[in-house]
């Protein structure tokens, strides 16, 4: 027996030879749970119509399928040998899945989608767009659960379609109770149209919700943290510039932070520490240079005094971001009362 689709999104078992459906109807419709064995040349062949699939080794292709339709999911348990499943924007478009929810049980997986690539190991959790073509690639033979959740269904429950580049998800208790719970699921599928079937498919429904929500907060909350931090780290950069000894590592220490939280901190703004603090000790200088009450104080003192610490690094970062030194800056300070004439800098 091998797989093939039928025009209501479910899996059957087809006898080889017989027709495959073209093209798949775009609603789910509820099917028995059913097991099936798809194996070799005759099975990667069965399973065309829905991904790509290649392999070195055709012959020895193997993949067990337990799967239940429901009216807004499905539920696919697969222990598979290695290979290289692709799917197409066609496909994808022709079967119109919202959201894509994969739990590698066993096994080692590679999940690419939208420029995103996430390595996964047994316990991981990713999810992906029913919307973007995508590629899995097994290192190893796997035992995975997938849950494809049809477009429009996850508003119920105060989540919209996954649209982004696959992601692996955190391993909150929502998840791993959601993990157990399909594990002892797809053990036993309901059948879709009892009671137990419904309820089932409406809590894993909300559990999955929740994971998404809670994944989008997160990453909201910590993008927020992100922010806050950056302008922390800012604002003590600026406020301690005249020390010449500022460094990473004091403000590292000072923030009670790692050096690694501070460079990613500055990253985040898009600049360095180098950057950041040249260009706040130069502002500084440019102020007492055209401050009348510095106009008498040598160039070796406004260098100390702004945290450049010796004239030559004061007239290179002048050099390297204005095109100029100290001096000519100086030179050409309009005299006081002619404040229509502009500054270079």
């Amino acid at each position: 027996m091998v797989l093939s689709a039928d025009e209501s999104w479910g899996l059957r078992s087809h006898e080889a030879g017989s027709p495959v459906p073209e093209s798949q109807d775009e609603q789910f419709g509820p099917r028995l749970p059913v097991h099936v064995d798809a194996s070799g040349r005759a099975g990667i062949s069965a399973l065309a119509w829905h991904s790509l699939i290649i392999t070195e080794h055709p012959d020895a292709f193997r993949s067990t399928v337990t799967v239940a339709v429901y009216p807004s999911l499905s539920v696919t348990r697969i222990l598979q040998t290695p290979v290289r499943v692709e799917r197409s924007q066609q496909i994808t478009d022709s079967i119109r899945v919202g959201t894509i929810f994969c739990f590698l049980r066993a096994g080692r997986l590679t999940a690419e989608q939208g420029g995103n690539t996430v390595r996964m190991s047994a316990g991981s959790l990713v999810v992906l767009s029913g919307y973007q073509p995508y590629v899995l690639t097994s290192e190893t033979s796997v035992d995975m659960t997938q849950v494809l959740i049809s477009r429009g269904n996850l508003v119920t429950f105060g989540a919209a379609d996954y649209r982004g580049g696959v992601r692996e998800l955190p391993r909150t208790t929502l998840a791993r109770s959601t993990y157990q719970f399909l594990s002892t699921f797809t053990d036993d599928l309901p059948h879709p149209e009892t009671a137990t079937g419904t309820s089932s498919e409406q809590a894993l429904r909300a559990m999955l919700a929740g994971i998404l929500n809670d994944a989008s907060e997160t990453r909201t909350v910590t993008a927020a943290a992100d922010v806050a931090r950056s302008v922390h780290v800012t604002d003590y950069i600026n406020t301690h510039s005249r020390d010449a000894t500022l460094s990473p590592d004091t403000v590292a220490a000072a923030l009670n932070v790692s050096l690694r939280q501070v460079q990613r901190d500055l990253a985040s703004s898009n600049s360095t520490f180098t950057e950041k603090v040249r260009a706040r000790r130069l502002r500084d200088a440019i102020d007492l240079l055209r401050d009348p009450s510095w106009a008498g104080t040598t160039l070796d003192v406004i260098a100390a005094t702004t945290g450049f610490g010796t004239l030559s690094r004061m007239r290179r970062a002048f050099q390297a971001v204005h095109s100029s030194t100290p001096q000519s800056f100086r030179a050409n300070i309009p005299p006081t009362g002619n404040a229509g004439i502009s500054s270079p800098f």
